[in-house]
C-alpha cells in the first residue's frame, strides 16, 4: 500500500438482498493507486452519506433486478417517496430487519391514535367528517423511519387537505408543549395537538428517541424531537390551557382503572391520590371518545387521571382530559 492515499471520485455499487442494485456516482474516496488490489476507503462522513442514500433508494421498495442510480451529492429526503410527515425512531434494537413485531405494532398503534386525536379535533372545528387514516409511504432504516402522507395525495386545494393538516398538528403539539402555556385561539385544537404528540413521545423507561419531520414538496418545513421530559411538560401545559380557557379547576386522581363503559364513563378504584376536598375512595368520571384508545391501553393498571371539575345540580362531576400510566 502506498504511503499516501489519493483523493478521487468513484462509483459505488450496492446490491440489496432482493437483487435490486443501488449505484452511487461521484463518491469521494481515498484510494491506493499504486497497489494491485485498487483499494479505496471512505471517511466516516462519506460512509454515513452512502448508507443514508442506500436506505433512501431502497425505501421505494424496488423490484428485484431494478437499478437505482443516484449521485453522492443528492439529499436522501429527495430520493425517498414524497411524504407529509416522517416519524424517526432510534434506539437499541430499532433497526429495520431486527425490530420485534410487537414493538413495530405498538409504534403503528401510537401513530394511529395520535392521528385520530388530531384529525377528530380538526374535523369537529370545521364541522365535517374526519379524514381517512394516512398512508404509509415507506419504511426505511436509520434506525427506523416511517414516512406518512395524507390519503388525499393530490388535493385540488392543498390548503384544505385535512389529513395533511392533522399530521402537521401532531408536530405542532411539540411546539405548543415547548412554549409554555400559550394564549391559543382554539383551546380544543391545542389540547388535541399536545395529546397527539404525547401519544408518540417515549416514556421514561422506553429507551428510544422519536423525531418528527414535516415536509412540503419534499422540502423540510420543521422538526421536533420528542422526549419523556417533553411528554411530561405537555401534561402540565394541557392543564394550564384548560384552566385558562374554562376557568374551571383542573384536578388529579391516581387509582386503578377497573371500568370503561361505552356511554363515555369510566371508573377508578383504590384511589391513592385525590384533591384535598375529595372524600371518596373511588371515582366515576366522563371521558371524550378521543381518549378511549388510550384508556383501553392502560385498563387494569394504576393511572393518573387529569380531569376538569364541573359543578352540576347534583354535585361535582369530573371530565378526563389526560391519562398517564403510573410507573411502579
Amino acid at each position: 500500500m502506498a504511503d499516501t492515499l489519493v483523493e478521487r471520485k468513484i462509483t459505488y455499487t450496492y446490491t440489496a438482498p432482493n437483487g435490486a442494485v443501488v449505484v452511487i456516482t461521484s463518491v469521494p474516496a481515498l484510494c491506493d493507486d499504486e497497489g494491485d488490489d485498487e483499494f479505496c476507503g471512505f471517511t466516516e462522513e462519506v460512509s454515513e452519506q452512502i448508507s443514508a442514500l442506500i436506505d433512501a433508494a431502497l425505501a421505494s421498495n424496488p423490484q428485484p433486478g431494478n437499478v437505482i442510480a443516484v449521485e453522492f451529492a443528492d439529499e436522501p429526503e429527495r430520493i425517498r417517496p414524497e411524504v407529509d410527515l416522517e416519524v424517526k425512531v432510534s434506539g437499541p434494537g430499532l433497526v429495520l430487519g431486527q425490530i420485534p413485531v410487537n414493538l413495530l405494532q405498538k409504534l403503528f398503534d401510537n401513530i394511529d391514535d395520535a392521528y385520530r386525536r388530531a384529525a377528530s379535533a380538526l374535523a369537529k372545528q370545521q364541522d365535517t367528517n374526519p379524514p381517512p387514516p394516512p398512508q404509509v409511504a415507506f419504511l426505511a432504516s436509520g434506525s427506523l423511519i416511517i414516512g406518512l402522507r395524507s390519503s388525499d395525495s393530490r388535493p385540488l386545494f392543498p390548503e384544505k387537505d385535512l389529513g395533511r393538516a392533522a399530521l402537521g398538528l401532531i408536530l405542532q403539539g411539540a411546539e405548543l408543549a415547548s412554549m409554555g402555556a400559550p394564549e391559543v385561539e382554539d383551546p380544543d385544537i391545542a389540547v388535541a395537538a399536545i395529546e397527539a404528540m404525547k401519544q408518540l413521545a417515549p416514556g421514561p423507561r422506553e429507551g428510544f428517541k422519536v423525531e418528527l419531520v414535516e415536509y412540503s414538496n419534499r422540502k423540510k418545513e420543521r422538526s421536533a424531537i420528542l422526549t419523556p421530559a417533553l411528554k411530561e411538560k405537555g401534561s402540565v401545559i394541557i392543564e394550564e390551557i384548560v384552566a385558562k380557557s374554562s376557568r374551571k379547576r383542573v384536578v388529579h386522581f391516581i387509582g386503578q382503572l377497573d371500568q370503561i363503559k361505552l356511554d363515555g364513563k369510566a371508573h377508578l378504584r383504590e384511589l391513592k391520590e385525590t384533591p384535598r376536598d375529595y372524600r371518596g375512595q373511588t371515582l366515576t368520571f366522563s371521558f371524550p371518545i378521543e381518549l378511549l384508545g388510550e384508556l383501553l391501553e392502560v385498563f387494569g393498571k394504576t393511572v393518573r387521571i387529569t380531569a376538569r371539575e364541573d359543578q352540576t345540580p347534583s354535585g361535582k362531576s369530573f371530565f378526563a382530559i389526560d391519562v398517564e400510566i403510573v410507573e411502579a
